[in-house]
Formats: structure tokens, C-alpha cells, sequence
């Protein structure tokens, strides 16, 4: 099998964001910075070809604030994300994308398209409802292989009319085990720090 190569799995993944578009003219730069979460299920090590693995994410349309600890409502802004598949190869610098070895099953949420890199990733937009944006997006595994998934933040999101704020969402991963230990497994000296510690979710198809 062929891989494609990288210097640094930290390269491949720090770069996994979503920008947001603006229909208005003169629209302020970023002001607000918000967060939320999303979680991948089942929490385990490794499924087998035909499993399904699950990420969700729900918050209210209503952010605090990082930089006033204010409540900001913050709803009709479209927000979204990338979420980028890489398969490791044997050993470092092995690695590929892989999202084509996944059938996709969308619950919530909706395809953006556009996606620069398709082998590696596909942008998703949030679905609003009930004061909340959530997604729910299925991945069903075709191929074995050892994996990581990330699921990038939102950038330069456009709330429409009220002065056309902007703001930009970090989309954190809420797994407690995130089995990083097929880092070290696809190269021992390696240390998750960063983006990755907060981000990538690994696991294992059999």
C-alpha cells in the first residue's frame, strides 16, 4: 500500500479549520472567540470492518465569550468544520487520507463541499435546532488499518444582520481515552502535545 508522507503528523493536522463565509460588506474582523465539544462513540480502541464509529456535537446557539466571559447569542451564523481521516501507515512517515475507506452516514448536520483535499477531508455544516447547533455524522469502516480523526475548528463566522459580527468557534475533543498510544506505536518518540492532544481521536479497524 502506498502512503503519502509528511515531515510531522503535526503538520497534517494543525491546519484543520473552517472558514467561514460573509454576505455582508465591511464586515467587523473576529471579535468573539467561543467553544464547544464534540465526542466520539463507541469510546474504544478498535471496531471491526462494517462497525460504525459516531461523533456528536450539541451546544446552545448561545456562547460564552473567551474574551468577556460574556453570554453571546450567537444564532443563523452557519457555523462548521472539517473533519479530516488519516490512515498511518507501518511506520513513521507513513500516512495517508483515508476518507475514502469510511462510508459516511449523516444524521445531523449537512455536507458543505468544497473540500480541497477530498482523500483527506470533508466539510460539514452544523444544523440549527431548537437554539442549538448540533451534528451527528456516522463513519462506517471498509478497510483495517489504524486511524486518526480530527474534527477542525471554525473560523470567521458571519452572524447575520445586528452589524455582522463575526466570531470563531474551537471545537474541542471531550474523549477521555483519545488512545494516542497509535502515535507512539506509528512513531516511539513521539510526543501528543497541542493541537493534536486536544483534537485527534485515534483507534484501530480489525
Amino acid at each position: 500500500m502506498m502512503y503519502k508522507t509528511y515531515k510531522n503528523i503535526i503538520i497534517v493536522l494543525v491546519f484543520v479549520v473552517f472558514q467561514g463565509t460573509s454576505s455582508c460588506k465591511n464586515c467587523l474582523e473576529a471579535n468573539y472567540q467561543f467553544e464547544m465539544q464534540e465526542r466520539f462513540s463507541p469510546e474504544i480502541d478498535s471496531i471491526n470492518v462494517g462497525d460504525t464509529l459516531w461523533m456528536e456535537a450539541s451546544h446552545s446557539t448561545t456562547f460564552p465569550d473567551r474574551n468577556t466571559g460574556q453570554d453571546v447569542e450567537f444564532g443563523s451564523s452557519s457555523p462548521g468544520t472539517n473533519i479530516r481521516i488519516f490512515k498511518f501507515g507501518e511506520s513513521y512517515p507513513d500516512i495517508a487520507g483515508a476518507i475514502n475507506d469510511f462510508k459516511f452516514v449523516t444524521i445531523n448536520g449537512r455536507e458543505a463541499g468544497g473540500d480541497h483535499n477530498p482523500a483527506e477531508n470533508k466539510s460539514y455544516y452544523f444544523d440549527e435546532v431548537n437554539l442549538k447547533y448540533t451534528m451527528k455524522v456516522g463513519f462506517v469502516a471498509q478497510q483495517q488499518g489504524v486511524y486518526v480523526f480530527s474534527v477542525g475548528n471554525s473560523l470567521g463566522i458571519v452572524k447575520q444582520g445586528l452589524g455582522c459580527e463575526k466570531a470563531s468557534i474551537e471545537i474541542l475533543n471531550a474523549n477521555i481515552d483519545k488512545h494516542h498510544y497509535y502515535y507512539q506505536l506509528w512513531k516511539p518518540d513521539i510526543v501528543v502535545l497541542g493541537y493534536e492532544s486536544a483534537h485527534a481521536y485515534c483507534f484501530k479497524v480489525k
